[in-house]
C-alpha cells in the first residue's frame, strides 16, 4: 500500500513539475505566425529549406517524392546501372 501511495505521489509531482516548466512560455500570437511566411504550425526552417528535404520523408505530408526529377516516360528506357556494391 505504501508503494502505491509513493508511486502516485511521484506521478503527481512529475506532472505538476512538467506543467510548471511550460507555464511561463506563451505560444506566438497569430500575427507573429503570419509574419513568418510559413503555414501555420510549420517551422520557418522547414519552409526555408523545403527544396533540400528538411524532414525524413521530405515534408509533413510524408510525400517522399520530388517533382524536379528528369526521369519521365520518354527517357526511362535509357536508364542504366550507375554503381554496384557487393553485400558481403
Amino acid at each position: 500500500m505504501i508503494r502505491r501511495t509513493a508511486a502516485a505521489a511521484l506521478i503527481v509531482l512529475v506532472l505538476a513539475a512538467s506543467a510548471a516548466c511550460g507555464a511561463d512560455q506563451q505560444p506566438p500570437a497569430a500575427s507573429e505566425a503570419a509574419d513568418s511566411g510559413s503555414p501555420a504550425g510549420i517551422p520557418a526552417e522547414v519552409t526555408a529549406h523545403a527544396a533540400e528535404w528538411p524532414l525524413p520523408n521530405r515534408d509533413y505530408a510524408n510525400s517522399r517524392s520530388t517533382t524536379d526529377a528528369r526521369i519521365d516516360s520518354s527517357n526511362v528506357a535509357t536508364l542504366s546501372e550507375a554503381s554496384r556494391f557487393a553485400l558481403t
